[in-house]
């Protein structure tokens, strides 16, 4: 989906929130569907440095020094810079895609994302769940909404029609005083 995974994380806690989905089976489905999304874009890096297409468009920016510096930064860093950038929402995609563009080993990038996984999950699914409970709340006083707006749209058209005709009236006025300077 052209969604982040996060927006589909929060949905699926909201509709644990209504009561629709089971919170343990909702999980069990997002959790690996997360996993390999990760996955996914690892391995979308490995791959980019090794087609000659990309090799070509990648040496503009993944210069042989800064080759070298993510190769010591993900040798050094790579399992805590691959837990932070799962927890931040924009970093993770470009993170993960060039930790398989550096060479990070697969199974320390597949165990740290795994992991950090069991925090960043459940994290925006209970989020989800907050804001449903929230706007089962509010329907309960949606009534009073309802007014609000509908008093909004009376007042809204009341003065819309008011100054409308008050137009209409002042441009009749002015096109009598011309007719009359006319004769």
């Amino acid at each position: 989906m052209p969604l982040s995974e996060d927006v589909i994380l929060v949905m699926a806690g909201y509709l644990v929130g209504r009561g629709t989905t089971n919170p343990w089976w909702t999980f069990v489905v997002c959790y690996p569907c997360v996993l390999a999304g990760d996955v996914l874009l690892y391995e979308g890096g490995r791959r980019l440095s090794t087609w000659k297409w990309a090799k070509k468009h990648l040496k503009r920016v993944f210069t042989p020094a800064r080759r070298r510096f993510s190769e010591r930064f993900f040798a050094r860093w790579g399992v805590l810079a691959v837990a932070i950038a799962r927890q931040v929402i924009g970093l993770r995609s470009p993170v993960f895609v060039f930790a398989g563009v550096a060479r990070m080993p697969r199974v320390e990038f597949i165990l740290t994302d795994t992991l950090a996984g069991l925090v960043a999950v459940p994290l925006f699914m209970v989020l989800g769940y907050f804001i449903a409970r929230g706007v089962e709340r509010l329907g309960k006083n949606l009534h009073w909404v309802e007014l609000g707006l509908l008093g909004a749209a009376l007042l809204g058209g009341a003065v819309y029609v008011g100054i409308r005709a008050l137009l209409e009236h002042l441009r009749l006025r002015r096109a009598a005083q011309a007719h009359r300077k006319r004769r």
